[in-house]
């Protein structure tokens, strides 16, 4: 039997005798064969995650035209998707560490696919926004199952590293492909082929988990069986944690008014469902029948919620850079989606390339220093679309070393998720996984949140000086505001603060991470 601390795929084929030579190093290729697909399924889940999410904003005015939603509500078919996976990724992670990581992969991978390919049959818009909620319940079930069969099927060392370094680089292209593929798609065929490209994807990526995932080797060693092993998820507190996540993320979310009283009570709901949810975690840490669904003392491991708050505030920068780009080239601009694509090709050429030198860097650079160079590239990224360039001044200046820098995240995500698995034991891999993806889903929500707050603030401030200006009118926000000033600088304000989450990243680092060096 294989005990907790063997790996399910072995670094080195026993010494055998000459005579069985020949047989061992075919077995030794057919495992490492059977590794390089592994790693490619997991990775492609996570690529598919981001892909799908980063697409699907291109293509709102187009879904919105289709189901005649109005605009204020839009934003609801990315937001409802990111809320699901968001609020229940926590969850998911205590059941996969109970079931197994390959069980819950696979059932998050199922229900991703089917959903996917039943959202563009939807009728109505009320169906539509049920299967973005249970698409986004799919990939909360498969991402923090993809960290704990990673952590489990190779032990730590440079097998591991390189694995988690392909993971992480994969599913952060998905944020750059899945613009340039939602572009395309919108410039040539129909909205439906953002989704349906997806189910495409994700019924070979299940299909061939199905046979090279081993679901039942990866399950616990427990004597738990049946109702036992149920009990032994704190369901209660995966409902209040699920509930406070839900009502936070809604809030912060949702982008309206806070003058209307519905916002301050919806954010003391989530908050007090939290703190209920924590005093609920830290009664069950020492009782041996029901243990917690997080044990919070795992948080005050050195460097872990440091890291955890440096992925957020990075995500947070980064993701909203991304989305404030592409308003600058479509809004202020004019361009369609099919040539604001084409100027974010370099990102995703620059993330490949890069992509291709971390795993060796990390046996030659300490992990702090290439989370501080990073870091720095993020800053950059935004403060190029924030000093007064003018508009006219060519994409080749100033947009292409702005894309290009975007490569960041291929060395930032790898770092911190091979940090994060480092610090936790066997039995929390896939909660490791929870942890980040659920830090990642704040920081968009939170950082987008708070771009957009500032954006229309500015604007809001601005427009009652520029009243009489023949250009930068509020009122051509109907003709799409092309050439508006005052969008421009709600915009330049936008990514303004985006520099601030990447500073507070960079702080961080500097504060809490500075022993962070070898992986």
């Amino acid at each position: 039997m294989v005990n907790e601390t063997t790996p399910l795929l072995h670094d080195d084929v026993p010494t055998v005798l000459p005579s069985v030579a020949a047989e061992a190093k075919p077995a030794s290729d057919r495992v490492q064969i059977k590794e390089c697909v592994l790693i490619a399924i997991i990775s492609c889940s996570g690529f598919l995650n981001i892909f799908t999410a980063q697409s699907t904003i291109l293509m709102l005015p187009t879904i919105g035209s289709a189901y005649n939603v109005p605009i204020h509500r839009q934003h609801l078919i990315t937001s409802l998707y990111n809320i699901a996976s968001g609020s229940l990724i926590l969850l998911w992670a205590r059941v996969a560490d109970v079931y197994g990581s390959g069980l819950i992969f696979l059932v998050g991978s199922t229900l991703f696919t089917i959903t996917s390919a039943g959202l563009p049959l939807s009728p109505n818009e009320g169906t539509l926004y049920m299967f973005r909620a249970f698409q986004g319940i799919g990939t909360a079930a498969s991402l923090p199952s993809s960290i704990g069969i990673l952590a489990a099927t190779f032990p730590a060392g440079k097998r591991r590293n390189y694995a988690l370094v392909v993971y992480n680089s994969i599913s952060s292209l998905g944020a750059v492909f899945g613009n340039i593929t939602g572009g395309i798609i919108g410039g040539y065929s129909s909205w439906k082929w953002v989704f349906w490209s997806a189910a495409i994807l994700g019924a070979m990526v299940t299909l061939v988990a199905a046979r090279t995932v081993p679901w039942r080797g990866l399950a616990p060693k427990t004597s738990l069986q049946g109702l036992e092993k149920a009990s032994s998820v704190d369901w209660l507190g995966g409902a209040l944690v699920t509930a406070s996540l839900t009502t936070l993320l809604v809030t912060i979310s949702n982008g309206g008014s806070w003058n209307e009283l519905q916002n301050p009570l919806q954010l003391v709901l989530g908050l007090f469902m939290g703190y209920m949810f924590i005093r609920r975690q830290r009664k069950l840490e020492g009782n041996p029948m029901q243990p917690p669904l997080f044990r919070l003392s795992l948080l005050s491991i050195p460097g872990l919620s440091p890291a955890l708050f440096t992925y957020a505030c990075f995500v947070a920068s980064f993701n909203a850079f991304l989305v404030y780009a592409s308003l600058f080239y479509q809004r202020y601009l004019g361009l369609s989606v099919l040539e604001t694509t084409l100027r974010f090709i370099p990102s995703g050429l620059s993330c490949c390339l890069i992509a291709l030198f971390v795993a060796p860097a990390l046996s030659a650079i300490s992990g702090f220093h290439l989370l501080i160079g990073a870091i720095f590239a993020s800053i950059v990224s935004a403060l190029l679309f924030t000093v007064p360039i003018p508009p006219s001044t060519s994409y080749w200046l100033y947009g292409l070393p702005a894309m290009c820098l975007t490569m960041s995240v291929e060395v930032l995500a790898p770092v911190l998720s091979l940090f994060v698995v480092k610090c936790l034991d066997q039995d929390n891999q896939a909660l490791g996984g929870g942890l980040l993806q659920t830090s990642n889903n704040i920081g968009k929500a939170v950082g987008l949140a708070i771009a957009g707050l500032v954006q229309r603030l500015v604007e809001t401030i601005l427009a009652p000086v520029c009243k009489d200006c023949e250009v930068g009118t509020l009122a051509a926000k109907s003709e799409g505001r092309v050439g508006d000033q005052i969008l421009l600088t709600g915009i330049r304000a936008a990514q303004c603060a985006n520099i601030i989450f990447a500073v507070l990243a960079l702080i961080t680092t500097l504060v809490y991470l500075r022993k962070l060096r070898t992986l």
